[in-house]
């Protein structure tokens, strides 16, 4: 064989094995973050969509009474409750709806900032919740049918990122800080079945500030809302699926002020005998816990 032809074949057969494969790249055109022991990629930027439930706990709930200076001037409070019911008492497990827009600092550490949607639901049908008025004879319920539980919250917040166990999963613990909006709530009151009409009286509080109220008109507040302070902590895991798509596991716990509650709302007429109450109070709701469970997809860029 010609020693030039042999040569060439030579270097030809170097070039091709040497070729780049892109067989398992998703686009050549644009960065590709594939599955590696690094969990990120220092300066990428991702977003992430995730869902689940949150179940909420609250803490120091207040009393729930009646006033009722027509029956009794020495002893006007009928307690209907030493605490407002718990949260699962009175609704359904909330469904959560997030996003996440994030920014990958080094190859473990990502910044990010989120934006979150919780709804639920009463429970108890259109009958409510059912308060018994004590002592009176014949004896008395006002039924409490609360409207859908609302709430967005913003956050920042930062993640650490473990290295992927065989290229696939990364473990990570973060914190966040923002603001949660509590929505306002509607209620309808009803007395052995009949209606009964509220309307606001002395104000409302969210156990720390009272906010004035100047109206005398048709109120149907339960909770009334707020914008509250709010923080937590998160772990989960990102398993790689390559094609800069990632499937995401979160586990949260975060805490916040309670929403707002009327500390006194007055009937627009008194209740009948024997138990005259002209005014609904309901106590504070110190703090909320919220243990948001998601699962979300992850696209980096």
């Amino acid at each position: 064989m010609n020693i030039k032809k042999l040569i060439f074949a030579v270097a030809l057969a170097t070039a091709i094995t040497n070729v780049p494969t892109y067989a398992d790249d998703c686009d050549s055109c644009t960065p590709n973050y594939e599955c590696a022991c690094n969990p990120l990629y220092c300066g990428a930027k991702s977003v992430q969509f995730n869902a689940g439930i949150a179940p909420i706990v609250w803490r120091h709930r207040g009393e729930v009474d009646l006033l009722s200076c027509a029956s009794s001037s020495t002893n006007p409070v009928f307690q209907l409750s030493a605490h407002l019911p718990k949260f699962s008492k009175l609704y359904r497990v909330p469904w959560y709806l997030g996003a996440k827009f994030g920014y990958a600092v080094t190859d473990n550490v990502e910044v990010y900032a989120e934006l979150d949607y919780l709804q639920a639901r009463h429970k108890h049908g259109d009958t409510g919740f059912a308060f018994v008025i004590p002592n009176i004879v014949p004896a008395q319920s006002l039924s409490v049918v609360l409207g859908k539980y609302k709430m967005f919250e913003v956050y920042v917040g930062a993640r650490y990122y473990w290295d992927r166990f065989c290229n696939t999963i990364a473990p990570f613990v973060g914190i966040k800080v923002g603001v949660a909006l509590h929505r306002h709530v509607n209620t309808s009151l009803n007395l052995n079945g009949t209606p009964v009409a509220i309307i606001s009286a002395g104000g409302s509080s969210s156990c720390t500030t009272p906010v004035p109220v100047t109206t005398s008109t048709a109120s149907n507040s339960f909770f009334g809302r707020n914008n509250v302070f709010s923080g937590g902590a998160n772990v989960g895991f990102d398993y790689c699926l390559g094609c800069n798509w990632a499937f995401v596991f979160t586990a949260e716990v975060v805490a916040s002020a309670g929403p707002r509650t009327p500390t006194a709302s007055l009937f627009a007429n008194a209740l009948p005998a024997p138990s005259l109450a002209s005014n609904l109070i309901l106590g504070c709701i110190e703090s909320e816990v919220r243990f948001p469970i998601t699962a979300g997809i992850k696209y980096n860029f």
